[in-house]
């Protein structure tokens, strides 16, 4: 039982710091205040998206298979 609660905290903490990167990200994005000047590699984005996924996989693949 000891063992599943570390499990259990490890992913939440995992969970806080892929929240605090997406935040991060976010915040760095130009045009929040002036949407319609905005401007973004396609690449930075494509990036950012990456390794969100890639973090949510880790997360998430010992309770799901992604094979089916």
């Amino acid at each position: 039982m000891k063992n599943k609660k570390n499990d259990i905290q490890s992913i939440v903490k995992d969970i806080v710091k892929l929240r605090e990167y997406v935040i991060s990200q976010y915040r760095e994005m130009d045009g929040r205040t002036s949407p319609e000047t905005a401007v973004i590699k396609q690449s930075d984005v494509a990036y950012t998206y990456e390794t969100i996924i890639r973090s949510m996989d880790d997360l998430i693949k010992p309770y799901v298979n992604f094979n089916s």
